[in-house]
């Protein structure tokens, strides 16, 4: 039965533009498909958190290829379990992400740039990152920030 999920995309800050425009297509999402009627409310927060950090880990992955400024960026949004589909790669796309769906925009603390490069730059030369590396961003903090303040950060952020 169709239900109301929570999805975390994964993104770069020139996506807010994408954003903005309501042209965001073809997204990677994470997310958990826990029903909230068998598993506690910390479960369900924990599985959210980890999809949270999935994404976070993909946006990554994103800036690999990317001239935008080096910080992850994750699109929260609210949609139907529907919508979510397996690509023939394995991961789950949302055909679009309309911008009323949008819950929250997660963008990496100014600070988190440098440990980001670094990882950023060891990949760009095919080395790879050390696990205290990869610690070092994910442990770096994700800011919250309402939809409502989209244009604010697109202003704030060079992309």
């Amino acid at each position: 039965m169709p239900h109301r999920i929570t999805v975390f995309a994964p993104a770069t800050l020139a996506d807010l533009e994408s954003i903005k425009n309501d042209s965001l297509h073809d997204v990677v999402v994470c997310f958990s498909d826990l029903p909230r009627s068998e598993f506690s409310a910390d479960d369900i927060e924990q599985a959210e958190f980890d999809a949270l950090s999935d994404a976070a880990a993909l946006s990554v992955q994103q800036l690999v290829d990317s001239q935008a400024m080096p910080l992850r960026v994750v699109i929260a949004a609210v949609v139907s379990s529907e919508l979510p589909q397996m690509s023939e790669d394995g991961d789950y796309v949302i055909e679009r992400l309309p911008r009323p769906a949008i819950s929250a925009i997660y963008v990496d603390e100014l600070e988190a740039s440098k440990d980001v490069n670094t990882l950023l730059t060891l990949v760009r030369q095919g080395r790879q990152p050390s696990d205290d590396q990869y610690e070092k961003v994910e442990e770096r903090l994700l800011l919250w920030h309402d939809p409502a303040e989209l244009d604010n950060l697109i202003e704030a952020y060079p992309h």
